[in-house]
């Protein structure tokens, strides 16, 4: 694997935590890399949740790669 291979492993595994973090909690972070801002016309604390199974599939999917 190489360096860059390795970095970009690293930065999705951060953006996943925060994601994960951004259904939950409410701080300067989370709201700016909430995905439902970007996809929901008029979001809150219902669409939040959106979040939560996109911030899991890209660490698994970050995992996967990794492990393959």
């Amino acid at each position: 694997m190489s360096a860059l291979n390795i970095t970009l492993n690293i930065i999705t595994l951060v953006y996943g935590a925060v994601l994960i973090f951004a259904a939950f909690k409410s701080n300067k972070v989370t709201e700016i890399f909430r995905l439902d801002t970007f996809f929901t016309p008029r979001p809150s604390q219902a669409t939040r949740l959106i979040n939560l199974p996109a911030g899991l599939f890209a660490i698994g999917y970050t995992i996967y790669s990794m492990v393959k």
